[in-house]
């Protein structure tokens, strides 16, 4: 399916430890009449709320300090005598710097906590570890920020600081968001949330029930997550907190489209975008159209598209934010394509391909090459099509992937540390046992060593299980995605196919019939006529030519008839067609076998056929379907000459395709060839 990618929005006040930028919905269609597209990619929008997350955790203000502000601040620092006020203005300059210059930043951080150290000052020091934090998540080093935060809050224990305790608690909960561990991010968050509650400090608690509710949004649990940013709306108009208000009111319209309560989105969206405009925060502005955008397209009401998203296009580019511009492209595309303006969606859709791709926002091209193989399609350019429908696949593809080694990553990271506690426990144990029977000590190093011995084969056959789950999972999940794939596009296929027979065939008809009135009521020069039989001819090979594609896509008799008769069309084209005499045997095929088993060996016959003519430079060739009970055997047989052995493989370059279509039917191949005596395939297919 075709669409934009989802936005990132949200803007809490930058006095506070930390926002949330969080996802929306993002529905259109493409190719379908109406299709909702719900997926949501979490690891694309952390980078982009790692870096305003990073922001906020500061206890101080620092988000928009002007060049003259920061000269002032460098004066002071000059001039200010070595105290606490010193660290203060450390602890401001490399907030002031820290947009444009993060090392720098981070060098003033370190100076600070050094002198705070020097003078004993423990609040500077809590304020170098809420900084340098945000300044390493800023830079996605999110484990090193993770570690200054538990440092952070070690030292808020010992200085006893209930508040410092609250904040690094939640900061903790933040990096481990960060990092993707949401059960962790949410036991700290919820952790802080109860702290603070204690203290009634409704503007931390705003922000914290964000987080919350930001961490529930990543779990899928939407209702929850909606409750908690409801109640930091609330919390934020008692504050009375322009940004705040804007932020929260953002973040519940997020949710209610989760929940397509598209009425309830519009109101809150609206409200943050009127405060935003108000405020002059350009970057909530940006999120708050886009996000509106949103609703537009869920609702199909493209035509009030454009306006929303010219005014985002043109934010994004004022603040040079390139992934909210190839967005907003992508929504002028999407608008342009319903609008039936294609040259128009075709300029977007490079435009926001080219955004994207400069920030290496993956989901958003492979978005972008769907809406551009639609539009190659519809142009009749079936090798674009094809060739942008492979780049779309690569892309989805090479983030699947990603994501399944991440996976595999972590549990095999828990697995080693699972093991190391109960190594640990064991050593414990043993040293115990030492101690209190130290009189024995030959006989306890004994069992000692028995017991290590066991123990580290039991990890080892431990791990060697693990390893083989692993790669069984993996394979299953291989599997499940090719079959996934494969009945995409046969649904495709069929989907395309009955598009160009029942809509555009129909239409060609239609134009027909009218030329051919047309043609007894006029008066025509003899060039003229010969001019008008010949577009009318032409017209004919058109809806020939469609009528032909459309079937080859998905053939009526495969449908209707089963496969003998459509393997049968299939041939009887073939061998008309005089390059390659064909004939067909089949045996044992009276009842119709499974609707996708059925497709699938026609595609396999397609597969082969095309191959023969295409590199066998044969003569002649026999297709054999022969049914035994529950084993469907298929047979292609040609004179060629032959093929190479090291492409005789199943999983060889020639046959790649073939294979992935016998792993969905669970079939089994086997090929033989030899140079100059043709080649042979045989499949055997188990019929559930």
């Amino acid at each position: 399916m075709v669409g934009c990618n989802p936005v990132k929005h949200g803007f809490t006040h930058p006095q506070n430890w930390g926002f949330y930028r969080g996802p929306v919905l993002v529905s259109n269609i493409v190719i379908y009449i109406y299709a909702m597209v719900q997926y949501l990619h979490p690891r694309i929008w952390l980078l982009v709320i790692a870096l305003m997350l990073s922001v906020l955790f500061c206890s101080v203000l620092a988000f928009g300090q002007t060049n003259a502000e920061e000269a002032t601040l460098r004066q002071q620092l000059a001039a200010a005598p070595t105290d606490t006020s010193k660290v203060l203005l450390l602890i401001e300059l490399g907030q002031a710097i820290e947009g444009n210059q993060p090392e720098a930043a981070k060098n003033c951080y370190r100076q600070a906590r050094a002198l705070a150290q020097q003078l004993g000052y423990a609040m500077g020091q809590m304020k170098f570890y809420t900084n340098y934090s945000a300044a390493l998540n800023a830079q996605g080093l999110y484990d090193s920020g993770l570690l200054i935060n538990e440092e952070g809050l070690a030292f808020a224990k010992k200085i006893n600081s209930s508040l410092y305790v609250a904040a690094t608690t939640g900061n903790i909960g933040v990096s481990y968001m960060l990092k993707e561990d949401y059960e962790k991010a949410l036991e700290y968050n919820l952790a802080a949330l109860a702290l603070l509650e204690k203290m009634g400090d409704n503007l931390k608690l705003c922000v914290m029930h964000s987080n919350v509710g930001a961490i529930l949004g990543e779990m899928g649990q939407y209702e929850n997550s909606l409750h908690h940013h409801l109640t930091a709306m609330a919390l934020a108009r008692q504050l009375n907190d322009s940004n705040q208000i804007a932020a929260t009111l953002s973040n519940a319209g997020i949710n209610y489209t989760r929940l397509k309560l598209y009425d309830s989105a519009t109101l809150l969206l609206t409200e943050a975008n009127a405060i935003s405009r108000s405020t002059s925060n350009n970057y909530l502005l940006m999120n708050t159209l886009l996000n509106l955008n949103n609703i537009l397209m869920a609702t199909s009401q493209y035509a009030k598209m454009p306006a929303l998203c010219q005014q985002a296009l043109d934010i994004s580019q004022k603040i040079g934010d390139k992934t909210g511009e190839s967005i907003a492209y992508h929504g002028l595309a999407i608008a342009a394509f319903f609008n039936k303006n294609y040259a128009d969606a075709g300029r977007y859709a490079n435009a926001s391909l080219a955004a994207a791709q400069s920030v290496g926002y993956k989901d958003e091209q492979s978005e972008i090459y769907e809406l551009l193989s639609a539009l190659a399609l519809l142009d009749g350019n079936l090798i674009g099509y094809d060739k942008y429908k492979r780049l779309s696949a690569n892309i989805s593809d090479s983030i699947v992937n990603a994501t399944m080694l991440k996976n595999t990553q972590a549990l095999q990271a828990k697995y080693k540390s699972v093991q190391r506690q109960r190594q640990i426990d064991t050593l414990e144990k043993e040293k115990s046992k030492k101690q209190q029977w130290n009189y024995i000590l030959g006989l306890t190093v004994a069992v000692l060593v028995i017991t290590t011995v066991l123990g580290y084969g039991y990890y080892n056959q431990r791990k060697r299980l693990q390893l083989q789950q692993i790669e069984t999972l993996e394979n299953e999940k291989q599997l499940l995605a090719s079959q996934a794939m494969l009945k995409g596009q046969e649904d495709e296929r069929s989907r395309v196919a009955k598009d160009l027979h029942d809509g555009i065939g129909g239409m060609l008809s239609g134009i027909k019939l009218s030329l051919g009135a047309m043609k007894g009521n006029l008066i025509l020069t003899e060039q003229s006529a010969r001019l008008f039989e010949g577009a009318l001819y032409k017209l004919d090979e058109t809806i020939a030519e469609m009528r032909r594609v459309a079937h080859s896509m998905m053939p009526e008799a495969l449908l209707q008839l089963g496969l003998t008769a459509a393997v049968a069309d299939y041939c009887a084209g073939v061998d008309a067609a005089g390059q390659l005499k064909l004939n067909y045997q089949h045996y044992g095929l009276e009842e119709r076998l499974p609707a996708e088993t059925e497709i699938v060996v026609y595609r396999m016959v397609q597969e082969l056929i095309t191959n023969v003519l295409k590199h066998a430079h044969a003569t002649q060739a026999i297709v054999q379907l022969t049914r035994h009970q529950q084993l469907l055997q298929l047979t292609v047989e040609d004179n060629g000459v032959g093929m190479p052995p090291h492409l005789q493989q199943a999983n060889g370059s020639g046959l790649r395709s073939l294979q992935a279509r016998a792993t969905y039917v669970k079939a089994s191949i086997d090929v033989k060839s030899a140079p100059g005596q043709g080649t042979s395939v045989h499949l055997e297919i188990p019929i559930a």
